[in-house]
């Protein structure tokens, strides 16, 4: 990461102008502290094999965001949109059901993704899918 991409992302940080930090006024997550490698740990996986090894973009993205909750964003009839931004990367998935909608929901439900009708992690500022199922 650049210098100033990373003097951006600690103002974004730092200002409480993520979507959890307004609710909580807390970070959950430590600032920078450790690299995010999700996005080379990807494309590492992809050159070496294709996207034909499915199994192993599923644990890396089980393992980098396993913890994430999912904030709802609007509901247009029965699909219900929700979104999170942790750290570098913004996600965005949608459940199809008759019921109300919760305010929040955890990404991995029943430790799968069995529940997302779509889901999408884009890296953030771009529109470029990273991950899409």
């Amino acid at each position: 990461m650049d210098a100033d991409n990373h003097m951006l992302l600690e103002k974004y940080f730092s200002t409480h102008n993520s979507p959890y930090e307004k609710e909580t006024k807390t970070s959950k997550h430590v600032k920078f502290a450790s690299p995010q490698t999700f996005q080379s740990d990807l494309l590492k996986i992809y050159s070496e094999s294709g996207t034909s090894n499915l199994p192993s973009i599923y644990r890396l993205v089980h393992e980098n965001f396993k913890d994430v909750q999912m904030s709802l964003s609007h509901s247009e009839g029965y699909k219900h949109l929700y979104c999170a931004a942790i750290g570098d990367y913004e996600i965005e998935g949608s459940q199809v059901h008759f019921l109300h909608p919760r305010p929040k929901v955890s990404l991995y439900e029943n430790t799968s993704l069995d529940k997302w009708a779509s889901l999408a992690i884009f890296k953030r500022g771009t529109s470029t899918a990273l991950f899409r199922i």
